[in-house]
């Protein structure tokens, strides 16, 4: 018989990767937020095929996975075909947003170990798409890097990434002396005005 105490945990952890409540969840499947509660914390022996599919599907998870029969947590995509659910769990999505957030934050693999305390084969596991990190991983990783959870699962378009950029970029303008940063910004802002004035474009007020 599987564990239910484990099968808790990966239910817990899906709902969290999914960024949802207990009581979100049961809305979801027509259960109360205690039963939800129940399960996750391995309190009922033997959780019903019916009930764990319905939890699988709404967390877009397999089946198989909440049951312990996989290590494979990715949702088969004929579940859900949506860029947010099909991205969970996905080890090379993941592995490249490690990577991006690397880069943009000029850091390597040493430093980001050292600072939060990893294991460098784990790390290299992650970023190598080798293995997939838990749920306080992933926030640990976004803390440190200053963004979302959902910023490291989920897949990134061009136009998003432009915006983290500038976003990051005005993070690290945080930590430079106001005299300087009023000079930077003032810079920018007449780079700005002046290419839109080049281009007949008119600017907002």
């Amino acid at each position: 018989m599987a564990d239910p105490i484990e099968i808790g945990k990966r239910i817990k952890y899906a709902r969290e990767l999914k960024d949802i409540t207990q009581e979100q969840l049961g809305n979801e499947i027509g259960l109360n937020k205690s039963t939800i509660q129940r399960y996750e914390t391995g309190q009922v022996s033997k959780i019903k095929i019916p009930v764990l599919e319905s939890i699988a599907k709404s967390l877009n998870v397999k089946p198989e996975w909440l049951a312990l029969k996989s290590d494979d947590i990715s949702t088969p995509q004929n579940i859900d075909n949506s860029p947010k659910n099909s991205d969970l769990g996905n080890k090379s999505i993941m592995a490249q947003n490690i990577k991006y957030y690397m880069d943009l934050n000029s850091v390597n693999q040493t430093e980001i170990c050292n600072k939060l305390n990893l294991k460098t084969t784990t790390f290299s596991d992650w970023v190598n798409a080798k293995t997939y990190p838990q749920i306080d991983k992933i926030e640990l990783l976004a803390n440190y890097f200053g963004i979302e959870k959902s910023d490291l699962i989920e897949k990134h378009t061009k136009n998003n990434d432009n915006e983290k950029r500038l976003l990051l970029l005005a993070r690290h303008l945080e930590k430079i002396p106001e005299d300087k940063r009023n000079r930077i910004i003032k810079n920018f802002e007449d780079t700005i005005d002046t290419y839109l004035d080049a281009m007949g474009i008119k600017k907002e007020d």
